[in-house]
């Protein structure tokens, strides 16, 4: 059980949308109390265990089964045309939402004198988006969504601007960290001494041009 325990932690970290976590976090925070969040959890463990857990029972409810059996012919075509548009309606908010978060690195940039910008050995041929480093960051690190500023993605690296006094963390945390099947390179980037350098970068890292080796 401590593999599963193990991978489910590096799924969190590596993959999960922190956005999503974070309602279901919400809701369990609300409906559990304090001083039993530990047992409940203990629980859950003991009920998958004995296979005697039924997540979407929990979800939509143990008696939609016998509800539907007392409504008439019209009145279930009635509700399962409800049940399509709301679908359709969450689906719809799935996508703005990811829209939203796809732009995200047109969000203003942070202030010059409280920001720094730091160098990440991963880029778009890796399918990389700004999202995804937003995701690594919190996850990991734990700092506020706020901290975070201007992204840019480039083919094999990407620069993060952050506030400085989260800096050092997010490298000391980050750097060797293996997210998708590699070992990231964290650090500053420094201002770019050739014109040579990728076009539309005006930064770079040490690192940058082995990194560019590499993939």
């Amino acid at each position: 059980m401590k593999e599963w325990f193990k991978a489910v932690v590096k799924k969190i970290r590596t993959e999960e949308d922190p956005f999503e976590l974070n309602r279901y976090r919400t809701l369990f925070r609300k409906n559990v109390p304090f001083t039993l969040r530990s047992y409940f959890t203990a629980y859950l463990l003991k009920e998958m265990k004995n296979g005697t857990l039924d997540g979407k029972a929990a979800f939509s409810g143990d008696n939609r089964s016998s509800r539907n059996k007392r409504l008439n012919r019209s009145e279930a075509r009635a509700a399962r045309k409800k049940e399509r548009t709301d679908e359709r309606n969450v689906r719809k908010s799935s996508v703005a939402r990811s829209v939203d978060q796809s732009n995200i690195d047109s969000r203003p940039v942070l202030a010059d004198d409280v920001s720094t910008t730091l160098f990440v050995s991963i880029g778009r041929n890796r399918r990389v988006f700004p999202r995804d480093l937003i995701g690594l960051i919190m996850q990991n690190v734990e700092i506020d969504r706020e901290h975070i500023g201007d992204i840019r993605i480039l083919d094999n690296y990407s620069f993060v601007q952050v506030i400085t006094e989260d800096a050092e963390r997010i490298i000391s945390t980050l750097n060797e960290f293996e997210y998708r099947g590699r070992r990231l390179v964290v650090s500053y980037s420094r201002k770019k001494e050739d014109a040579g350098d990728e076009a539309g970068s005006e930064e770079t890292s040490p690192e940058a041009n082995t990194t560019d080796n590499k993939e």
